[in-house]
């Protein structure tokens, strides 16, 4: 987590996301929407993934345990829980 450029920068592995008055919200918002992601993260109710094709990153996302989106066909997609218990390598013709 970064708070550098007023904003806030929260990371792990090869995904980010940023937070701040870009949005159209406030610093309190701000911070209280950085809490939310953390925490979701934290408890396992988020995951992130990150998507290879040939060894070239794709994309990288963050979703939801129960709301999963379906992987990039023809990659590799590793999902990252902050605990491991969803930690997998899903590989797509």
């Amino acid at each position: 987590m970064s708070t550098a450029d007023d904003e806030i920068t929260i990371g792990f592995e090869h995904w980010h996301t940023h937070v701040g008055r870009f949005l159209g919200i406030d610093t309190t918002e701000s911070v209280a929407t950085a809490m939310t992601i953390i925490e979701n993260f934290v408890a396992e109710r988020t995951v992130v993934k990150i998507s290879y094709r040939d060894g070239v990153w794709l994309k990288s996302s963050l979703d939801y345990v129960v709301a999963p989106s379906e992987p990039e066909p023809h990659s590799t997609t590793e999902v990252l829980s902050w605990g491991g218990t969803y930690d997998e390598t899903i590989q797509t013709p």
